[in-house]
């Protein structure tokens, strides 16, 4: 998690296809830190997101009302697996920190 120092990374519990692909996109076994925080809905992720509390690798569909809407910035991710596609989901308007910045260039990005 070198890649999200200083960035709070939300995420679903562990056991759920979510964490365990998050886990596999960002290529580490145990997903934990003081920048994690884990919650038990993506509703309550996305809210979280939306209030500053930190970024998120959701599914696109997701956030796809909340994009529309404005209220989240999403970009789209290649994970290497074409079953699921993934976004970034960041609060729009904030520039991302050099961390983050980081992260995102360690995938492979489109933007939507």
């Amino acid at each position: 998690l070198a890649e999200l120092r200083g960035r709070t990374l939300l995420t679903r519990e562990p056991g759920s296809a979510l964490h365990a692909s998050v886990e596999r996109l960002l290529g580490i076994e145990t997903l934990a830190g003081d920048n994690v925080i884990v919650l038990g809905e993506t509703e309550a992720i996305k809210r979280s997101v939306e209030a500053g509390l930190g970024v998120a690798l959701i599914q696109g569909i997701a956030v796809r009302r909340e994009v529309e809407a404005g209220s989240l910035a999403s970009l789209q991710l290649a994970d290497g697996d074409d079953r699921r596609t993934y976004s970034y989901a960041r609060q729009r308007g904030h520039t991302l920190s050099p961390a983050a910045q980081g992260l995102v260039a360690l995938l492979t990005v489109q933007p939507l």
